[in-house]
């Protein structure tokens, strides 16, 4: 799970949101200029990214929020993509396209910003010493996705039927954005937690690590992602 890591996460979860940039950046608006020059230039940071999230990342907030923000990222483009093609069959290439298209990333962007911005009474953290664990079930979280994804595949098949492809596309893709914005919101106090741990780090000044960090640390002596971290750290050294 995003907000507490263990050995697979740390893992397996950068690749995945790597595949992802890479396979929804195939459908963006390949029309706009330069935009696969954008397309690869984004791919070599991920990958850079990547190596240092797998690699030698200890910071649980730079881990966790690069997680999230990246999921999300990686889901808002995809779905103002979707909606720049319907709507530009619609009025247009041009500006007004390009506008209603970036709506998904403005909504859930500023559900995400109203969530860190706002106090929260419940915090879902643990701490120990300077390690951090969080107390949302995985369970829930698993089903409230899960429950997203099971409406949103029922709606899609039963507009397929009723309006046709193109408009029920239109109207699944709109579906889709509220369902990422009522998962922000499902989400709300953890976001709001990881400002408050944001704080707290730097009242105390003792960065956050993992609470599985001792696991975590051996597996990268075993990692080829983690002797390639440390290679490339070595490098930037200061000769004594």
């Amino acid at each position: 799970m995003i907000f507490d890591p263990d050995v697979d996460t740390v893992k397996k979860g950068p690749w995945l949101i790597f595949s992802m940039v890479l396979f929804f950046g195939m459908f963006g608006p390949t029309e706009i200029p330069y935009y696969w020059f954008g397309y690869f230039v984004v791919l070599g940071l991920c990958f850079g990214a990547v190596i240092f999230l797998v690699g030698g990342c200890e910071s649980y907030l730079v881990f966790v929020v690069a997680m999230f923000l990246s999921v999300f990222g990686v889901l808002c483009f995809f779905l103002s993509s979707m909606l720049y093609f319907f709507v530009s069959n619609i009025f247009g290439s041009g500006l007004r396209a390009l506008v209603v298209a970036l709506s998904p990333m403005l909504l859930v962007s500023a559900m995400v910003v109203s969530a860190m911005a706002s106090k929260s009474k419940i915090f879902k953290f643990d701490i120990v010493g300077n390690k951090v664990a969080n107390r949302t079930h995985k369970r829930e979280g698993s089903k409230y996705l899960g429950l997203v994804i099971a409406i949103l595949t029922l709606l899609s098949g039963g507009l397929l039927k009723t309006i046709g492809p193109f408009y029920s596309g239109l109207v699944v893709t709109v579906a889709a954005t509220l369902g990422c914005t009522a998962i922000v919101f499902y989400f709300r106090h953890t976001i709001r937690g990881l400002r408050t741990l944001r704080i707290q780090e730097q009242y105390t000044s003792t960065p956050y690590t993992f609470m599985q960090i001792e696991k975590i640390r051996e597996a990268r002596r075993r990692w080829w992602m983690g002797r390639l971290f440390k290679w490339i750290a070595s490098l930037h050294k200061s000769p004594v």
